[in-house]
């Protein structure tokens, strides 16, 4: 393997009880498995600090978080069901959009991720997909997991841990879904998010 890399950023989780900024392990994993560099994006929402972290990375990985988007950032009310809302994720997360948008970075944007992404480009997001979708399939079958691959045809064993999901999004690339109405992953290839 090469010494040099790609280098791929990260965005963190804050974990309010702690104060702390932290990420599931198996992000970074996938990413040097596939021949990446991991690099860490504290949630510091200053647009300074967010341009310099770019300035090295080759792409960006957007990952699940345990906390919502909050609604107001797409014009709509939160819904009875909606859990935590962490502002400093959300800017920061939207920082990152613009200098990708800015440098034509290549995204993969997973869950959360992908809901900042929806957000970002102006759609809006199902805030609580029991409740709104009640014909869709379980989202939240238990162990979290994380699959480092991707490809057109859909692994058969997979658990899936997520209760919003995109509405009214834009033209993005959904690489890999649970069912015909519900994406999982999308991501981006080079080039600018706008159309």
């Amino acid at each position: 393997m090469s010494a040099n890399r790609p280098r791929i950023g990260i965005t963190m989780r804050l974990e309010l009880e702690t104060d702390r900024f932290y990420l599931s392990r198996y992000y970074s994993e996938a990413i040097e498995a596939a021949g990446g560099a991991p690099v860490h994006i504290s949630l510091i929402p200053n647009p300074g600090y967010v341009a310099s972290v770019m300035d090295d990375l080759d792409g960006v990985l957007l990952p699940g978080s345990d906390s919502d988007i909050d609604p107001l950032r797409y014009g709509t009310e939160p819904h009875p069901n909606l859990g935590s809302v962490h502002p400093v994720k959300d800017e920061t997360d939207l920082l990152v959009l613009d200098e990708i948008e800015k440098r034509g970075l290549p995204l993969f944007a997973i869950c959360f991720g992908m809901q900042a992404l929806n957000v970002y480009r102006g759609g809006t997001l199902i805030q609580d997909i029991p409740s709104q979708l009640p014909r869709a399939i379980k989202h939240q079958q238990g162990r979290r997991v994380i699959v480092p691959r991707t490809q057109s045809r859909w692994p058969k064993r997979v658990s899936w841990y997520h209760w919003q999901q995109p509405s009214g999004s834009w033209s993005i690339a959904i690489t890999t879904r649970q069912s015909k109405r519900s994406a999982e992953t999308w991501s981006l290839p080079l080039g600018r998010l706008t159309d």
